[in-house]
């Protein structure tokens, strides 16, 4: 039986589209190899297309989060599409050479022309995570790598400014691994697609990225608060987290030894990991509240060392 591929496609309610999360069977170019089913995904080879049922839209702000295993050394003829509804108006595309190359480009509606297509680039020519936005609110698209999308620059950042309001778009030739014209296959491994038809938040951008992160890499990949137990029994345990609004960490005392008493706060640079800020508390509890804190922070509880005033 030719197995079917889920993609999580979410609507403005916030609820899974009726009857269009599941994909059509496996469209392979004659009688090559259509691909197979790895641990981490579906394995495309150049000869197949996921074809999509429903429709997608019509809509002027939507969001694309993209998880692959892609080289664009493997493209055969500079281009290969992850997604496609239509070429020139709603697909995410590998080059290889032309125009700009070793990157991933974002044609949505009203960009006709590579002039006007916001893109990412690595030199290396290899890619993974992708997202994809746009935001009729400001008329722009944006694509990025990261969890922060750009907020001006050129489309070389990533960001593209229409100079008039985004014209909704639908269509119904939804799919993946190549164009809408069945060229320009995929090679490369397909682990996660989300389509949503609004504009996530930044948070929500963090809280798939990480749900992928330890799904195929056994870590999160975001992470704001950075625990060190110092030996004591902290709660929650010793390791790195991604909170969202506030929580409280707690520390008792270990199977022996001394009781904690106070804990250390660290300011910590998320891109290089410098250190920063260095302050001291007693107490054997911390209200981690993410608005207000550093970008990440670490927390070690300790014990409080003594002191000793000389007075002569």
């Amino acid at each position: 039986m030719t197995p079917e591929l889920f993609v999580q496609r979410i609507n403005s309610a916030r609820v899974d589209y009726d009857n269009t999360s599941a994909l059509s069977s496996l469209e392979p170019v004659g009688d090559r190899d259509p691909g197979e089913w790895t641990e981490d995904g579906f394995r495309l080879k150049g000869d197949s297309r996921w074809r999509g049922l429903g429709q997608v839209g019509p809509v002027a702000n939507w969001t694309l989060q993209t998880l692959v295993d892609a080289d664009v050394a493997d493209v055969v003829n500079d281009i290969m599409y992850v997604i496609s509804v239509s070429w020139s108006n709603f697909a995410v595309v590998l080059r290889k050479n032309n125009n700009v190359a070793n990157s991933f480009h974002f044609n949505v509606q009203d960009t006709q022309g590579f002039a006007n297509r916001p893109y990412i680039q690595n030199a290396s020519g290899k890619y993974d995570y992708a997202t994809a936005i746009l935001d009729s609110s400001d008329s722009t698209a944006k694509m990025f790598q990261g969890v922060t999308p750009p907020v001006g620059g050129t489309i070389a950042d990533g960001y593209y400014q229409f100079s008039s309001p985004i014209t909704p778009f639908k269509d119904t030739n939804f799919g993946f691994g190549a164009s809408t014209s069945y060229t320009e296959y995929f090679i490369g491994t397909m682990k996660s697609i989300r389509y949503y038809d609004r504009v996530l938040t930044e948070e929500e951008i963090i809280r798939n990225r990480n749900v992928d992160a330890v799904r195929y890499f056994g870590a999160l990949g975001v992470t704001n608060l950075v625990v060190e137990a110092g030996g004591f029994d902290a709660e929650p345990a010793e390791g790195a987290y991604f909170v969202e609004g506030s929580w409280t960490f707690a520390v008792a005392a270990g199977a022996s030894g001394p009781r904690p008493t106070g804990y250390k706060l660290v300011d910590v640079d998320p891109e290089t990991g410098a250190t920063s800020n260095v302050r001291f508390f007693e107490g054997t509890t911390f209200a981690y509240d993410a608005s207000a804190a550093a970008p990440k922070t670490k927390l070690v509880w300790c014990e409080s060392r003594p002191f000793v005033f000389v007075i002569r």
